[in-house]
């Protein structure tokens, strides 16, 4: 048997690895290599439109590809219809349209100037603007235009595009809350700003009539920042004590008070400290820590925003009163309609075949990386593909009612029913502010028992605003704000930031096969010729093959079409009586002769491995052996590795049959019993819920109910809608190891917040003694206060270099 070498090259435009690469035709020295038809064909439009300046954007970047591109077959027709734009877009005063995307493929600062660039050449469109956190695209539409050309035109860039559900009234409250936190920060900005200038004044010396002055202005200026400003603080202080309980907001509340009413006190008798600057500042400075700290934690798509968008595209609906299939959007479907499914379309509703026969792709289901045969008759599910020829199937089940809308439902549930983690800062909280109120009330008490109430009142009041939690509310937000920034950075989309305090405590990992250890796409890893094969007949061979594999749409048939292309200058051949038996493979005529491309008999087949080997055969003889494979990511084994070497167990559950489960364990060093076969998505959620202390990392639907019982659920880069949906995380890179950086952030976070944490106790508890013992004056601990928040900034920074250098030494490890 003649051996032919596979070498690996690199995609011009996703620079993911491919054995089989293609080229243009005109590019005969082979110089610009492809993985696939998409990422060839977003090349050539980039610079047919005048977009080259793309690529030198992300190499400028840094950023690695996101893997390669699939071109949408989709038409789109469903986002012109009117109940559609009713319900998913935002109608402007002058009749222009806006409508939001979530984009698949997004990852970059390059993807980001091409997303934008999109009006200058798509004639509909008004403006783009893309939230590259949340791979939302937000597109203006000029009145009366097409929504389907802009989705189209966006598709051909390698970006496919879910639409969302524009939030109608929720949407508007959140933006009118933000406004209106926005605005409480300006105005708390500019009062502190303008209230310290005078301060200044009075700090230096001033006296009489100007300092009289000075006095009046400072009040003025605080009094817009403690009746408007400060009322996020009264709110969770009254919310608090309603519940019985104490939070940093009381302290905050009563210190703010306090301080007010004795610095007033003290302006009408024309003697003592006033404080009406320091209330500007601790009020601007505690809420702008909290606003950039709730942005920072909105990076990634919310729960609610992704729900609707598994069944978010086109569907060809048959009208009962014509006869004719027209289309429509999969969430208007209901039981009972008649619906044609086109090849290389997902099947949008659970029903019974009534015409046709093919195959279907259920990885996404079920885990299973070949494709099923189905014929009339058979019931097929929400969420698989049709793979060779068009369905008409009628409807049984739509929207929720699906197995994959069951799955959903119960995903939501247990969403609902996981106990929120309570952060330090708060457990720490209720006995500090506890602590600081006894000491302030038994001061007051003490020296009023002595007679001497004027001397208590100023000891309290030092000791509230020395030991003001400003510090120990800025601990973690601080800490938590830089580590979903680099979060961020690393490919990893937070929806919640307590993950960060969470992973890092968990032990056991289990770990999907398809699409997350694996690339989910075969490839040709060895070709073998028999001796019957000369020379002088290969070329001929190799184009036969090409020719009865290219009219199939068979995963497997499309990989070969790859090899063969790259490989051989392939002849313009005919054959006759050309037929595809599903299940089996394809077979013609030619001089008179049988040829066949189908599955290797077990007889036949040389090495028993993990690859599924098909042949090429002339009268039931074989010719020529090709191997394919869902290979391994290239740093899948070393990622497990790292994760032991973190005490972390990974376990691979998979859908997939036995025989490929445990070949692949083996490759990847995990024992039988860390390897798990043919779970549905039912078994792999109950093997979620009989272990503790567990990361579940998946991207198919078949993922999605343990995803969500997993005590974290982490989607990888390609995951299905609902898949992302039920995680907490979500990775914008291919492969597993960005979680390794995910645990390094958390147990850095970790480290972080409680550093700061000690920092500002330790400091608050110095200041508070100070303070009781008559060290410092009120005046004096307004001074001092904002030396513990920088003490925690400080930290917060050099822990931040620390995070940059363990991610960074991990990235270098895995290369």
């Amino acid at each position: 048997m003649k051996e032919v070498v596979v070498q690996k090259i690199q995609c011009k435009h996703c620079e993911e690895e491919t054995l089989n690469p293609l080229f243009n035709q005109e590019d005969t020295q082979k110089l610009v290599p492809f993985c696939c038809n998409g990422c060839r064909a977003v090349y050539n439009l980039l610079n047919e439109k005048g977009l080259s300046q793309y690529y030198n954007i992300k190499e400028k970047a840094q950023t690695k590809g996101n893997g390669p591109v699939e071109l949408a077959q989709d038409k789109f027709s469903y986002l012109n219809d009117k109940d559609f734009i009713n319900d998913f877009c935002l109608i402007q005063e002058n009749g222009d349209i806006s409508v939001d995307f979530y984009l698949e493929g997004v990852h970059c600062l390059a993807c980001l100037w091409l997303i934008e660039k999109t009006p200058e050449f798509i004639p509909s469109l008004r403006s783009a603007r893309l939230d590259l956190g949340k791979q939302v695209a937000t597109f203006v539409v000029k009145k009366d235009h097409s929504l389907s050309e802009v989705a189209s035109e966006v598709s051909k860039l390698g970006y496919r595009p879910h639409p969302l559900k524009k939030g109608g009234k929720i949407e508007k409250l959140k933006r009118l809350e933000e406004r209106k936190t926005l605005l409480k920060i300006g105005v708390a900005g500019a009062c502190a700003g303008n209230a310290m200038l005078y301060a200044v004044g009075l700090y230096a010396g001033a006296d009489g009539l100007f300092a009289k002055y000075f006095e009046y202005i400072t009040f003025l200026f605080s009094l817009p920042v403690l009746l408007y400003s400060a009322t996020p603080f009264y709110q969770g202080a009254r919310s608090a004590l309603k519940r019985r309980t104490l939070s940093i907001d009381v302290p905050v509340a009563f210190a703010l008070w306090l301080a007010f009413t004795v610095s007033l006190v003290h302006l009408i008798q024309g003697s003592g400290e006033i404080y009406f600057d320091s209330i500007a500042t601790l009020v601007f400075l505690l809420l702008l820590s909290r606003y950039f700290m709730k942005k920072a934690s909105q990076k990634g798509l919310e729960a609610g925003s992704l729900g609707h968008f598994f069944n978010s595209g086109q569907v060809l609906r048959k009208d009962k009163d014509s006869g004719k299939f027209i289309s429509t959007h999969a969430k208007y479907l209901k039981a009972g309609d008649i619906i044609r499914v086109l090849e290389q379309e997902m099947i949008p509703a659970d029903g019974i075949i009534l015409e046709g026969s093919g195959q279907i792709n259920s990885s996404l289901l079920t885990g299973e990386s070949l494709s099923q045969k189905v014929k009339a008759g058979d019931e097929v599910f929400s969420g698989t593909e049709n793979l060779v020829s068009d369905l008409i199937i009628k409807v049984q089940k739509a929207g929720e009612h699906t197995r994959v809308g069951e799955i959903l439902k119960e995903v939501e549930k247990t969403h609902s029913q996981k106990a929120p983690i309570v952060s330090k800062a708060d457990i720490i909280s209720k006995y500090f502010v506890g602590i600081v109120l006894f000491l302030a009330i038994a001061t007051v008490g003490y020296f009023a028992f002595s007679g001497d109430i004027n001397t208590g009142i100023s000891r309290a009041l030092a000791l509230i605003i020395i030991s003001c939690p400003c510090a120990l509310g800025l601990a973690t937000p601080l800490a938590m704000t830089k580590s979903l920034s680099k979060a961020s950075e690393l490919g990893i989309i937070i929806k919640d930031e307590t993950i960060l305090e969470k992973i890092g405590h968990l032990k056991n990992m289990v770990i999907d096969k398809t699409g997350t250890l694996t690339r989910g796409k075969f490839s040709v890893v060895k070709s073998e010729l028999s001796s019957l094969v000369d020379s002088n007949s290969q070329k001929l061979y190799a184009s036969l093959v090409y020719t009865l594999e290219r009219k199939s749409k068979h995963p497997l048939a499309r990989a070969l079409c790859d090899f063969i292309e790259r490989e051989y200058n392939l002849l313009d051949i005919e054959v006759l009586d050309y037929e595809e038996i599903i299940g089996k493979g394809v077979q013609a005529q030619y001089e008179g002769d049988l040829y066949q491309v189908r599955t290797v008999n077990e007889s036949d087949r040389s090495v028993k491995d993990i690859s599924t080997q098909v042949g090429l055969y002339k009268e039931d003889k074989l010719l020529w052996t090709f191997s394919l494979c869902d290979q391994l990511r290239s740093d899948a084994k070393s990622s497990l590795t790292k994760l032991k070497a973190m005490n972390v167990e990974p376990l691979m559950a998979s859908g997939d049959h036995h025989e490929v489960v445990e070949a692949m364990g083996r490759e990847l060093g995990l024992s039988s019993s860390k390897a798990l076969s043919e779970l549905s998505p039912e078994a792999k959620a109950k093997l979620i819920e009989s272990m503790d202390s567990t990361i579940m990392v998946g991207d198919g639907a078949n993922d999605a109910l343990a995803l969500g019982k997993a005590d974290l659920g982490i989607a990888v880069q390609g995951s299905v809608d609902i898949s992302l949906r039920a995680a907490d995380a979500y990775l914008t890179k291919a492969g597993i190891a960005p979680i390794l950086n995910l645990i390094i952030l958390s147990k850095e976070t970790l480290s972080l917040i409680n550093r700061n944490l000690a920092f500002s106790l330790a400091y608050n508890a110095f200041g508070a003694y100070a303070a009781m013992v008559g060290w410092v004056s009120p005046l004096w601990a307004a001074f001092f206060m904002p030396a513990s928040s920088l003490t925690v900034l400080f930290s917060t920074i050099y822990g931040t270099r620390t995070m940059k250098r363990l991610t960074n030494n991990i990235q270098g490890e895995l290369q």
